[in-house]
């Protein structure tokens, strides 16, 4: 079969055994899309396949059991997961790149980070950092939380409310920042609700074994994602954390980013991160947020299925007016010309932004900017792709039995992920200016 011209990005041996295995992936989780999309459910099916896939731990460094991928590799997983689910592919580049940022910067004391990093790789723990709140908006913004957190005897107690908790149906474990009872600092505090003694312990795979792309039975997967459900809500139930499921959206419905409340619950000082002055560094070693590339790559995934389910429908589609299928048409060409330009120019900066982040540690605090644009970019043409793909198929685009009524739903959330358009453009425009 002739490699799409499209998808030049894969480079190596290394990296096509990463895109298979995830392409792989991405086929099942295309197959309850729909579904997870029209009920708002969270897909704890996916992520026991992601589990068992050795998802988890693509991001750790090998000596803590990883597989140690660069920012690059992570990045093609994300986006051809995003090609079978927007959703599983969002929630899910928290997690790893999370794991690849604490692994980059220091930040997580020790031995914590160890510890955390053991229950990844042998049950495929994840994490999640709930920021956001009504009152603050995004985290971005610098608003202070109005989660509290109190000094009480061997560590402190948190009461709040965190929206936008992405992965909140799944986790048992993530970091919440909250402000200082009678200070005006803010601490980042681990909240671990479980032990690995009491965590299910199932065998997992790597994109890089011989048999890297096997997964369990679907009756297996399906057990295995009622095990997590319950597990998840009996230990929320008695650490003092409830989750409400708030979670009602045009786009992006299965990210399960529900409200987390937390009613005094206890974390160690063992457990706390750092606590700031607003302003201060957190410390350790800048790498320039580069992680959050997986939000471009996620949306950039989604247009590029949204392209792909176009084509087959131009190639295929002869309306009785025609001899020929409609991909012989002008003005069908030209839309489709026209996405593959405007997907080629947001790859192509989204995996050279991506390499040099790899390649030069030493500056990577300075591109944060360029991160920022490869973002805005990418958002706002991965929506003018999906819009064209839908014009190509017509009415039929929005019909609920096609999925790309819902790609353009999902790829439009892109636009409130960070960093926020306002906050890149004034970014831009101020080195502009300094010049």
């Amino acid at each position: 079969m002739r490699k799409k011209a499209i998808d030049a990005f894969v480079r190596n041996e290394r990296e096509a055994k990463l895109v298979h295995w995830a392409d792989l992936l991405a086929e099942r989780f295309a197959q309850r899309a729909a579904k997870h999309d029209r009920e708002g459910s969270f897909p704890f099916e996916n992520f026991e396949e992601l589990k068992a896939a050795g998802y988890a731990k693509l991001t750790l460094a090998q000596e803590q059991g990883g597989d140690g991928v660069s920012l690059y590799e992570w990045l093609l997983v994300q986006e051809r997961i995003a090609r079978g689910d927007g959703s599983t592919a969002l929630s899910a580049g928290w997690h790893g790149g999370m794991m690849l940022h604490y692994r980059e910067t220091d930040i997580w004391p020790e031995p914590g980070f160890s510890n955390f990093c053991r229950d990844v790789a042998c049950s495929g723990a994840m994490i999640n950092k709930f920021a956001s709140e009504r009152a603050t908006g995004s985290p971005t913004r610098g608003g202070r939380p109005q989660t509290t957190a109190v000094r009480v005897e061997g560590g402190w107690k948190l009461s709040g409310r965190k929206t936008y908790s992405t992965l909140s149906p799944l986790l048992t474990d993530y970091i919440v920042s909250a402000g200082i009872e009678h200070s005006p600092e803010v601490g980042d505090f681990i909240i671990r609700l479980g032990s690995e003694a009491d965590e299910p312990t199932y065998a997992s795979g790597s994109p890089f074994d011989a048999d890297g792309t096997f997964l369990p039975e679907l009756e297996e997967i399906a057990s295995r994602a009622q095990t997590s459900r319950q597990r998840a809500a009996e230990l929320r139930a008695a650490a003092g954390v409830t989750l409400e499921e708030t979670w009602d959206t045009l786009g992006m419905r299965a990210t399960g980013s529900h409200d987390i409340v937390l009613d005094g619950v206890f974390v160690p000082d063992e457990q706390v991160m750092g606590i700031y002055t607003p302003g201060q560094s957190k410390g350790g070693v800048d790498d320039g947020d580069g992680w959050m590339l997986h939000i471009p790559a996620c949306y950039l995934g989604i247009a590029y299925a949204a392209r792909d389910y176009a084509l087959n429908f131009a190639k295929n589609y002869t309306p009785n007016s025609l001899k020929e299928p409609i991909a012989t048409l002008p003005h069908i060409r030209q839309w489709i010309g026209q996405i593959d330009s405007e997907l080629r120019l947001a790859r192509t900066a989204l995996y050279d932004i991506a390499d040099r982040w790899d390649r030069l540690p030493d500056e990577r605090a300075i591109m944060r900017p360029e991160f920022g644009w490869v973002k805005y970019n990418a958002t706002h043409l991965a929506a003018q792709v999906v819009d064209k793909a839908m014009k190509i198929v017509g009415g039929a685009s929005l019909s609920k039995s096609v999925p790309l009524e819902r790609y353009y739903r999902d790829v439009r959330a892109g636009l409130h992920n960070p960093p926020m358009e306002d906050a890149v453009l004034q970014s831009l425009a101020r080195t502009a200016l300094d010049e």
